[in-house]
């Protein structure tokens, strides 16, 4: 989707902007802002594009610039030799400036990077971190898995619609997003053979091992970190969760994996709740 508006007259513009790479964006919005607000930085989960915020953007009223970012290997970004959330972490500080206040809303592995941007190793660090259904607990089954799942090579279907099914399946978004929404439309790409997901099954690398890693870094970081899930999602429990030095998440009765899909507003006002307490 490519959207520009211009609202004349104003003295203060604020732009929301989804990258697909840094300084390439496929969506920008000008409105009114206070210039001194931070920057929404919000980043998706593994699977997924940059296009899963938009029922939530659409749903907000930030008051000052967003950025989404579709992740290196996802979406309609470039793949990569490395996957780490490191090197994604990397990928968003690129984009902001080197002194940007901003403020991280991450869903699954896009909270992970969250973690490791709140390390301070790779930048200025938020100014708070809100985390949607991280996955916390990683069996010795999701040890074995997921690294072949990496190292296969990219399943090519004969229709968009078959690649469609298997993008909702890889982004957990399947029976919540419909196969005609827009939200899946930077998830496939055509190319000569038939059809593919836009994921780089490379970047399963990324899961699980420097997710751990990061959550052990927690007890480090100074800045305020909130959670929640669904009371459905069948990644996250709020048990795996008291492992965690953090205060008990918030648990959104009903929804699954993508409650920021299923419920906007709900997640937007818990989000903004919390934001509104920071500093």
């Amino acid at each position: 989707m490519n959207l520009l508006v211009v609202l004349y007259g104003l003295e203060k513009l604020r732009q929301i902007c989804m990258y697909a790479r840094p300084n390439a964006n496929s969506f920008c919005n000008l409105v009114e802002v206070n210039e001194k607000n931070p920057t929404l930085v919000l980043l998706h989960g593994m699977g997924a594009t940059a296009q899963i915020w938009e029922p939530l953007i659409a749903a907000s009223d930030w008051p000052g610039r967003v950025v989404a970012p579709d992740f290196r290997g996802h979406g309609a970004a470039e793949w990569h030799k490395r996957y780490t959330l490191g090197s994604l972490a990397s990928d968003v500080i690129d984009l902001l400036d080197h002194d940007e206040r901003y403020i991280v809303l991450g869903h699954s592995m896009g909270g992970g990077v969250g973690l490791a941007l709140g390390s301070g190793f790779f930048g200025n660090p938020p100014l708070g971190l809100a985390i949607l259904g991280l996955k916390i607990i990683w069996s010795e089954e999701d040890l074995i898995r997921i690294p072949k799942m990496a190292s296969k090579p990219p399943k090519i279907f004969q229709t968009r619609s078959e690649a469609i099914d298997w993008f909702l399946k890889l982004s957990g978004l399947i029976g919540i997003v419909d196969p005609t929404s827009s939200l899946v439309q930077r998830g496939i790409r055509q190319i000569e053979d038939g059809w593919m997901v836009s994921q780089d099954p490379s970047s399963f690398h990324t899961a699980p091992r420097h997710f751990l890693q990061s959550l052990g870094s927690i007890t480090k970081m100074k800045i305020p970190i909130a959670m929640a899930l669904g009371s459905a999602d069948p990644v996250a429990s709020i048990e795996d969760h008291e492992l965690l030095p953090i205060e008990t998440p918030i648990v959104f009765e009903g929804l699954g994996h993508n409650p920021m899909v299923e419920d906007p507003h709900l997640v937007w006002n818990w989000f903004l709740k919390f934001a509104s307490n920071l500093s």
